[in-house]
């Protein structure tokens, strides 16, 4: 991002409103055997979470991808895949979480700065 941070809010904001219910797609996909699908989901979610520097839903996503990725023949234990799915579902929430917190506190202190500057132009 090179430290644009408008940018970056702008990515955070785009990832909480598309990607919310990832989860449950992916786990849609695991249920079905569908593991093209769970791991092109997941790979587009590990590049999402490397762009925002979301490290734990890198890592978690990194993990379920390599778990995912050419099972075709071989299905993963459903223990392993409960597993790997629910640290990622875990990360996933935590970003989208703290993306969810990113907007009301914005917009919460633009009204109440723009209180401020209001009454300070008021005369007495």
């Amino acid at each position: 991002m090179h430290g644009n941070k408008r940018l970056y809010r702008k990515l955070l904001l785009d990832f909480g409103a598309n990607y919310s219910g990832v989860a449950g797609e992916i786990w849609e996909a695991l249920e079905a055997k569908d593991f093209e699908k769970a791991h092109s989901l997941v790979h587009i979610l590990k590049g999402l979470s490397g762009n925002l520097e979301a490290t734990d839903l890198q890592v978690a996503a990194v993990k379920m991808e390599k778990l995912v990725r050419g099972q075709i023949a071989k299905t993963p234990s459903d223990k392993e895949l409960k597993r790997k799915f629910a640290e990622l579902d875990n990360a996933i929430e935590q970003t989208l979480d703290a993306n969810h917190t990113l907007g009301p506190t914005v917009e919460k202190k633009t009204i109440e700065s723009s209180r401020d500057v209001g009454n300070q132009s008021r005369p007495n």
